[in-house]
């Protein structure tokens, strides 16, 4: 009988966001060197205490060498990870069309990048809720491609959960 590590983060890396509609390619994040930019945040990323977790501590947190995640879960009797985003837990946008457009790119980057994990590796699709529509698309797409859960915060944009725009 194994685990399931039932909270554990991916550290994006620039391909995150290669997949934007073209008619949304405007809002991908500009990056140079160790800063991106997106919309009025500078940031540098990933910053000092998520390197630390990168490579030889945590290998494959960005999802870009998929056989050494699976191989650390396997050495730690992991059979399943639920993945969380980084970057939200820190930065929001301001603009929901970029809200829109950033989720949209994340949540196909995870898909494929999790695709050939034999369901071990599963995700947390992100709901662009201020854009009801978008939300349920994203929602859908999620749960066709192995998201296990929605990543939403108790308090977003000032809205809470128990918001009435969150029941469409």
């Amino acid at each position: 009988m194994g685990y399931i590590d039932c909270d554990t983060h991916v550290i994006e890396p620039e391909q995150t966001w290669d997949y934007f509609d073209p008619g949304e390619r405007q809002f991908r994040p500009m990056m140079k060197d160790d800063l991106w930019t997106i919309e009025d945040h500078v940031v540098q990323w990933p910053g000092p205490m998520m390197k630390q977790w990168d490579g030889a501590v945590f290998p494959g947190c960005d999802l870009v060498d998929i056989d050494a995640r699976l191989r650390y879960m396997d050495d730690f009797g992991v059979d399943v990870q639920m993945m969380y985003t980084s970057w939200w837990l820190l930065y929001p946008t301001w603009s929901p069309a970029v809200e829109a457009a950033l989720y949209r790119s994340y949540n196909r980057w995870a898909a494929e990048r999790t695709s050939d994990s034999g369901g071990r590796l599963r995700w947390a699709v992100m709901a662009p809720v201020r854009t009801m529509d978008r939300a349920i698309q994203e929602l859908e797409f999620g749960k066709a491609n192995g998201a296990a859960s929605v990543f939403l915060l108790g308090q977003n944009h000032g809205m809470s959960l128990a918001n009435p725009t969150m029941f469409p």
